[in-house]
């Protein structure tokens, strides 16, 4: 089921061999005061080392979760938003472990956000009703897509005004981006999807959505869910996830948390910008990451392949130290 795709042709390695001789990628070296590569910053990269091997196993864990599920599953179209919101779960996992072996927290918390926004989709969709809410994320997901290949057609209303746009662009207004390939088939491809039987009860849902009024009515607004992501949130009692990582982790999100915790006081009463890959929040972050993926992990193996109960138990106790240790009191790096 799984596959593999690494390919790179034998022109395509020579160019890349080429372009590494003929360029010189250190002109400049970096200002150790504004960002450091040194591997042990600080005396801390066994540290780091070891949060992101915690991350690590818990994306290994992960991986085996989704190969047991997918492996020798076979059903209707339901199936795919579980499988590839899990799988984008993990995927986001594996990213923060880079991100901590690199000493560079403060990127992973915008991950670490989207992995929350992932980690409640799978909650919701496992809870209940999980035929209709897996049909609403299919149903929203090519609606979105058609109006999007809607706007990418230069003969619809969409597409004449974004033409009209991009040609005011003075970044794309000499580049023709409303020239794509097989468009049409892709747009009848969708097309012909969501008009089988199937998906005709979530297609009611949401035309009567938009029918009411919602423009842009999220996945999960559809029969009767909640409205938003704090009301998700809400509505699966997680509200202390949504008001820490969610809440407190849209600045960075959004490139406005730019200040706090960005600048400290100098030694001559003035201000010092801090160091880019600074590790102060490395063992906060990780701490929820692994809260996330131990909590996920049991519901979906509970939900969805319980007689893997024992295997989810062997894998906690494997890293039950290590995260009770992160988890704890104890700071294992302060940052002075």
């Amino acid at each position: 089921m799984w596959t593999l795709f690494i390919k790179l042709t034998s022109v395509l390695k020579a160019a890349l061999i080429n372009f590494a001789r003929t360029h010189v990628y250190t002109m400049y070296k970096p200002i150790p005061e504004i960002i450091s590569r040194d591997p042990n910053y600080n005396g801390i990269s066994d540290t780091l080392n070891k949060f992101s091997a915690g991350l690590e196993s818990a994306v290994d864990f992960g991986s085996n979760i989704l190969d047991w599920d997918g492996g020798g599953r076979k059903g209707s179209d339901e199936q795919l938003p579980i499988m590839l919101m899990f799988r984008h779960f993990i995927e986001l996992l594996d990213s923060i472990s880079i991100l901590i072996k690199h000493s560079s927290p403060d990127p992973a918390k915008l991950i670490l956000r989207g992995a929350l926004e992932t980690y409640f989709g799978i909650e919701y969709l496992l809870e209940d009703d999980t035929h209709n809410r897996s049909m609403a994320f299919l149903v929203w997901h090519t609606r979105k897509n058609l109006k999007a290949y809607s706007r990418l057609d230069s003969t619809t209303q969409s597409g004449k005004q974004l033409t009209k746009t991009l040609e005011k662009d003075k970044v794309t207004g000499d580049l023709d981006f409303l020239d794509v390939p097989h468009l049409d088939k892709a747009i009848k491809n969708l097309e012909s999807l969501i008009q089988r039987p199937e998906y005709a009860d979530a297609n009611k849902e949401y035309d009567k959505l938009i029918a009411s009024g919602e423009k842009k009515p999220q996945w999960f607004r559809l029969f009767d869910g909640p409205k938003n992501v704090e009301q998700l949130a809400d509505h699966l009692n997680l509200q202390s996830f949504y008001e820490i990582l969610y809440r407190n982790y849209s600045g960075p999100t959004h490139g406005t948390d730019i200040i706090q915790g960005k600048i400290s006081e100098s030694v001559s009463n003035g201000v010092d910008i801090v160091q880019i890959r600074n590790p102060k929040d490395a063992q906060t972050v990780t701490t929820f990451a692994l809260t996330l993926s131990i909590r996920i992990y049991r519901i979906f193996i509970e939900a969805r392949i319980p007689e893997r109960q024992d295997d989810h138990k062997k894998w906690y106790e494997s890293i039950r130290k290590l995260y009770l240790q992160i988890c704890g009191d104890t700071q294992f790096i302060i940052i002075k």
